[in-house]
């Protein structure tokens, strides 16, 4: 990177010379040990995760480009294709950026020729269903989980996904764990109950109150 910013700023061309000085921070300034240099990281696990909590708000854009870029290379790379899962947690972070939003479509619409699978998750429907690019990625989706949505929100999915009376009911009064599973692109729905085993619900749960009981019980 640091040569590319030496190249531009040896450029007689006005536009060279502000590329060059947006990428002063990365190259010279506070960001340059995240950015100027090789990768120390190997992600060649079964189980791949990028984590962006850590990240400055300034530096989450950029961040989130080079982890798309690097789990596209690695899903459309001939040479180690084999079956995967992207899976995308809190998606209304990538929704919000033109770019994130993009990849989500483009995974959405290809990630089959790969032998991959997109899974996207969201609290809220209307981060997909707020914008054309999300509802194509809905429309590319061959499988959707929908459970219990605000009243101020079920217009929108039960428009977006045809539901009937009986199914806005239900997501309107759905209790956690229950949802409703609709396959073939929309065309086969069924309402359905999560049931986890004791240790499967320890792994996934995100309640504040179970974490500090289990960070107790392992001390």
């Amino acid at each position: 990177m640091s040569d590319l910013a030496n190249a531009l700023t040896r450029d007689d061309d006005p536009k060279a010379a502000g590329i060059a000085a947006g990428l002063a921070p990365y190259v010279t300034g506070s960001h340059r040990q995240l950015f100027d240099g090789h990768t120390t990281t190997q992600p060649d696990s079964h189980l791949v995760v990028f984590s962006l909590r850590d990240l400055p708000e300034e530096l989450k854009a950029v961040g989130t480009l080079l982890t798309l870029d690097a789990v596209w290379r690695r899903v459309s790379d001939p040479r180690n294709r084999r079956p995967r899962l992207v899976v995308v947690d809190e998606a209304w972070l990538l929704m919000k950026d033109p770019e994130g939003a993009k990849f989500l479509l483009r995974m959405a619409k290809a990630a089959r020729k790969h032998w991959a699978g997109l899974s996207v998750v969201t609290q809220d429907a209307a981060d997909l269903l707020g914008s054309d690019i999300g509802q194509a990625i809905i429309a590319n989706s061959a499988t959707q989980i929908l459970l219990r949505q605000a009243p101020q929100a079920i217009d929108a999915v039960s428009d977006a996904f045809g539901l009937s009376d009986g199914e806005r009911h239900l997501l309107l009064s759905a209790e956690r764990g229950f949802g409703l599973l609709a396959a073939n692109s929309g065309a086969s729905r069924v309402a359905f109950q999560v049931l986890a085993s004791e240790q499967e619900h320890r792994l996934v749960t995100s309640s504040p109150q179970e974490l500090a009981e289990y960070a107790e019980d392992d001390l």
